[in-house]
């Protein structure tokens, strides 16, 4: 766990928390963060689960299994935004390319 350890001190740092900032937060002793930080306990998966929704990252960054530190929520999201995006612009290319000429009324 010690790349957990890593990512949770690195997460707590870019916020500028201190330990007992973050372990009020994360309902929690400065003590018990401390030992996690410095690879003396194993967290939890509630604790893991805790630190994940705070730092909206997912789980699998905090334990290492991936280098993205989106969570699936905001991997979606992103993802969904730029499929918006793309069609969007195929639909105002097709209205460009597909707009018909003037075709003039016949008189009768």
């Amino acid at each position: 766990m010690k790349q957990f350890a890593e990512r949770l001190r690195h997460l707590r740092t870019y916020k500028g928390l201190t330990l007992a900032q973050m372990a009020e937060l994360l309902e929690t002793t400065k003590t018990t963060l401390s030992r996690y930080e410095n690879d003396k306990r194993v967290p939890d998966a509630d604790f893991i689960i805790k630190v994940a929704v705070y730092f909206k990252v997912s789980a699998d960054y905090l334990l290492c299994l991936s280098n993205n530190p989106l969570s699936v929520e905001d991997l979606l999201t992103s993802k969904l935004t730029i499929n918006h995006q793309v069609l969007n612009k195929k639909i105002n290319s097709m209205d460009h390319a597909s707009a018909l000429p003037d075709i003039p009324s016949k008189t009768v």
